[in-house]
Order: structure tokens, then sequence, then C-alpha cells
């Protein structure tokens, strides 16, 4: 069986939706770090505060190492920053492929529903040709049989009373009529 366009389609959209899923994945991971890093730095920064009012820091050294953890805090508040922005669109691009996926997967549904309907109607008419063949048979039996007959299929064979109901009705016959 070849794949249909609307299978292959289906496949490129999974297959994007698992690269933005890995994506936004690698980038919560990479936020994730970010922030430790950030609150660890933060933690530093405390404890060389506490440190420099514990023992009055008179060769700055506390004050220094606070310095330095502050910078340090800030630079990575820009990295958590631009990562959040990151991440954002990460999660958008996630979101947007996998309703692309789920597009895909309902065109998907749909053409193969479409092409099941496609076989069934070639399978009634293959039946409606062999149906109406038999129908001419047995007008013709039944004309060499008594010359007085006048034709009449439904005489002849009536239709059963699921047909009869779907015909005149459009009443569908369940599976055991």
């Amino acid at each position: 069986m070849q794949a249909t366009a609307s299978l292959q389609a289906l496949a490129i959209a999974r297959e994007a939706f698992a690269a933005a899923s890995q994506a936004a994945q690698d980038g919560h991971e990479t936020h994730t770090l970010l922030l430790t890093r950030l609150s660890a730095v933060q933690a530093k920064s405390e404890e060389f505060f506490r440190a420099g009012r514990a023992d009055g820091d008179a060769d700055g050294r506390h004050a220094m190492a606070m310095k330095i953890a502050d910078a340090d805090a800030a630079d990575l508040q820009v990295l958590v920053n631009e990562s959040a922005a990151k991440l954002a669109g990460l999660n958008a691009a996630q979101s947007s492929a996998k309703a692309r996926e789920i597009e895909a997967e309902q065109q998907a549904k749909r053409e193969e529903s479409q092409i099941a309907l496609s076989a069934l109607q070639a399978h009634a008419r293959k039946l409606e040709a062999e149906f109406l063949g038999c129908l001419t048979d047995i007008a013709r039996q039944a004309k060499q049989a008594d010359r007085r007959h006048n034709g009449s299929l439904f005489v002849l064979l009536p239709p059963s009373r699921g047909l009869k109901d779907y015909v005149m009705y459009n009443v569908a016959p369940t599976a055991a009529a």
C-alpha cells in the first residue's frame, strides 16, 4: 500500500512535533540549570553578606566576594531572562506543531474514510451489476416459463423489507436484514 499525501503529511507533522518537543525539553533543562545557578550565586552573596556583618569584615574580603557574587548573579539574571523568552518561543512552537499534528491526523482519518467509502461504492456497483444481471435472467426465465407473464419483477422477486424501507424511506437496514 502506497502512502497517501495525508499520511506523508502526518508523518512530517509527527516528526516536527517530536523535534519541537525535544527542543522545548532541552530549553526547559537549560532554563532550570540557569535558575539553579542563579539561586546558588544569590545564596553565596547572602552568605558573604552575613559573614561580613558577623565579623565586621575589616579587610573587605567578604564585601569583595559579595560584589563578585552579585555581578555573577546580575549576569546570570540576564541569561535567565533571555532563556525565559527563548523558552516561551519554544513552547509556542511545540503547541503549534501539536496543532498541526492533530490537523494532519484528522485529515488522514478523513482520507482513510474516503478511500474506504470509494472501495465500498465500487463493491456496491459490482454487486448492483451482478444483481441486475440476475434480475434480467429471472425475467427471461419467467417469460419462457409462462408466456402470459407481464415481466413484473416486483411479482417475481419482491424486495425484502429492509431493501424496501431503504429505497422508499431512506431507513438503513440493520445488519440482520
